[in-house]
């Protein structure tokens, strides 16, 4: 739901933008955002001369503010944020007083989330070689909203273009350390996603979870017409398959989606909505059925987050996390609980004081880590088990069974190992601990299929080798 690249083109964004978009067609103009952007007198709509020479590296003025200012700076990141599916429909399909109210819930959002990065993830390096970072304070935001996906689907989605210069506190500026935005994304955008879950339900919707995602959608809007919308994914989709690739979160899937991007096309609101509501019109998704599934003078007061239930989510795939998890976590809870950022960070100090979470220290990356006593005693339990095992059910191969291990497993096409490494690989197995199938379920240990070979051979369960 939230993408981050590097900035390619600084004049895509205002290209698109048009002052009188609903009637002149174009996008809306883009919007200043951040404190950085307020310390340089930038509160209101964006103006190209001050756009360019701020991503460029000068002030509004035209005066370099760091080492670098001119064509070769970097100009910055895109961090985008795209509305769920359904939000983009509501958007679509709505009057222009409900999607005007839309869009500023999703600006409010935009800038939550961009005030979120603001406060953990803004650095910059100083000292010989870019050692020492120290943390700035502000950072200069251009958000710019874009309505459609590249096959021209109605498609919500903010670009908050970061520029790459920020004050210190000692009142100098300085360029960016970006590896904390990439290690801060995913919780950015939990963020992001709870503050617009939030200004929906002011506007009369529900928002409901998805089976197996991190992101909500909109209660009563089917989900055949978001996939009769989403012509772009699908397409990506159906290569992804010629090619066998599972997961779009990948390199290749990277790849995919890199190579499969049209132009941008012109955009033409006002005949996009137009072509965009006949269709939902012929699809049954009418004004009348949008009116049914909002509720205007429904009341949504804040509830307390599930505490147990976000430790238990965050050891449910991964022994040890980082602090970017424990936020994300949390911010996918909040999504439906109406509560705000600040009751966010309440949370999360609260899981950091919970009796139940342990402190790792930090990781090669300079993060903070965290496990929690359950991990640990599920850890400790399974250690208590091997030496168990070990003790009652240590069993050495016969140098009769490995031989014969060695002839199956060499001959194999499926193992073309030399002899002399199924060798080594058999006689290690008389020195391991052998995992019979007893073995507790939340212990998957891995499976040597040349190791576990002689060992199944000889009539014994083997569920995996230590």
């Amino acid at each position: 739901m939230n993408s981050l690249n590097a900035i390619n083109s600084i004049a895509y964004y205002e290209e698109l933008a048009k002052e009188d978009y609903y009637q002149g067609g174009g996008e809306p103009p883009g919007k200043w955002t951040g404190s950085g952007a307020r310390t340089l007198g930038l509160t209101s709509q964006i103006d190209t001369t001050s756009y360019r020479r701020v991503f460029n590296g000068f002030s509004p003025e035209g005066e370099p503010l760091c080492e670098n200012a001119g064509d070769n700076h970097r100009a910055g990141w895109d961090l985008t944020f795209s509305a769920p599916k359904s939000v983009s429909m509501l958007w679509a399909r709505a009057d222009e007083v409900t999607r005007k109210a839309i869009q500023h819930a999703q600006q409010k959002a935009v800038e939550e989330a961009f005030a979120f990065v603001e406060q953990h993830a803004s650095f910059t390096r100083r000292g010989k070689g870019g050692h020492i970072q120290e943390r700035v304070t502000g950072l200069i935001g251009a958000t710019f909203e874009h309505s459609t996906s590249r096959a021209q689907d109605p498609q919500l989605h903010t670009h908050c273009l970061i520029a790459n210069l920020a004050p210190r506190a000692d009142g100098t500026w300085g360029a960016l350390e970006s590896k904390h935005f990439f290690l801060w994304q995913m919780a950015s955008g939990a963020i992001y996603r709870s503050a617009l879950a939030n200004g929906l339900r002011e506007l009369g919707f529900e928002v409901e979870a998805v089976d197996g995602h991190k992101h909500f959608e909109v209660k009563g809007v089917d989900q055949g017409i978001c996939q009769f919308f989403s012509k772009r994914a699908e397409a990506i989709r159906a290569q992804m398959e010629a090619m066998g690739v599972s997961k779009a979160a990948s390199k290749v899937g990277d790849t995919i989606t890199l190579n499969s991007r049209d132009y941008k096309q012109t955009v033409d609101r006002p005949k996009l909505f137009a072509s965009w509501q006949a269709d939902m019109d012929r699809l049954g998704f009418t004004q009348a059925e949008m009116d049914k599934i909002r509720h205007p003078n429904l009341a949504h007061l804040p509830e307390p987050l599930p505490l147990q239930h976000i430790l238990d989510k965050l050891i449910e795939s991964q022994a040890v996390f980082r602090l970017q998890d424990i936020y994300a976590a949390v911010g996918v809870e909040a999504q439906f609980n109406h509560v705000s950022r600040l009751d966010i960070e309440d949370t999360v100090r609260e899981l950091l004081a919970d009796s139940d979470m342990v402190s790792l220290g930090k990781d090669l990356s300079n993060n903070q880590i965290y496990t929690t006593k359950a991990m640990l005693a599920i850890e400790q339990d399974l250690l208590n088990y091997a030496d168990r095992m070990h003790a009652s059910n240590h069993y050495k191969l016969d140098e009769r069974t490995i031989q014969h291990a060695i002839h199956q497993q060499g001959s194999s096409k499926a193992l073309p190992c030399l002899t002399s490494k199924l060798r080594r690989c058999f006689r290690c197995v008389s020195r391991v601990w052998i995992l019979f199938k007893a073995v507790p379920e939340q212990v998957s240990p891995p499976r040597c299929r040349p190791c576990a070979w002689p060992i199944n051979h000889k009539g014994l369960p083997c569920a995996g080798l230590l």
